[in-house]
């Protein structure tokens, strides 16, 4: 994610995972118990959905809360310290610490924009560049990243609501155990050079 510098771009941000090649800083099933907990808390506390928090966690770290992108942002929700420092004094590696401050963020993005969308695109790209291209700026990383954190947040409703599921398949496909009564509502978003505006009637 981007922190409040307006000159910060989403250009170049792919994410590196520090001991990728290891278990560590992965989410096992015990921690993932007390991770519900702490989404669900600042959720609430910050009045943002619990499902879009892990879909946004997910597109982020994966849910790796030792996640570091060349730009230094760090742990689950890719918070940057400079943007940390803002609300307060935080270890972004703890997960309590670092979900509390990237929910706080994206609630304050949320009350700003009033569109998921842009409020997605700034946390990703920064506010500077919704400001400047007066909308989802036209960066590949950040469309795809806006389409994508949409679509794992309509499935994870999907999951709540209906108890519709996606499973993996032997080949590494992903199909839904039923079809969703909600259907897809994320549409295609990236047909350059402008990008629609979309939300979810929710």
């Amino acid at each position: 994610m981007s922190n409040l510098n307006p000159e910060v771009t989403a250009h170049n941000t792919p994410k590196v995972v520090n001991a990728s090649n290891s278990k560590k800083g992965r989410i096992n099933d015990y921690n993932k118990t007390k991770l519900d907990q702490v989404i669900e808390y600042n959720a609430n506390k910050y009045d943002v959905s619990p499902a879009l928090i892990r879909a946004i966690i997910r597109q982020e770290s994966n849910f790796n809360t030792l996640a570091v992108s060349p730009k230094g942002a760090r742990g689950l929700m890719q918070v940057l310290p400079s943007t940390a420092k803002n609300y307060g004094s935080y270890d972004l590696f703890l997960p309590h610490h670092n979900v509390e401050v990237g929910s706080r963020h994206f609630s304050r993005l949320m009350k700003k924009y009033k569109q998921l969308p842009l409020a997605l695109a700034a946390y990703n790209a920064g506010e500077g560049n919704v400001s400047k291209y007066n909308g989802i700026p036209p960066f590949l990383e950040t469309q795809k990243y806006v389409l994508n954190v949409l679509k794992s947040y309509n499935a994870g409703l999907d999951k709540q609501i209906y108890g519709i599921d996606i499973q993996s398949q032997s080949d590494g496909s992903k199909v839904l155990v039923e079809q969703s009564v909600i259907g897809d509502k994320t549409i295609e978003i990236i047909k350059a050079p402008k990008v629609l505006y979309f939300s979810i009637d929710r």
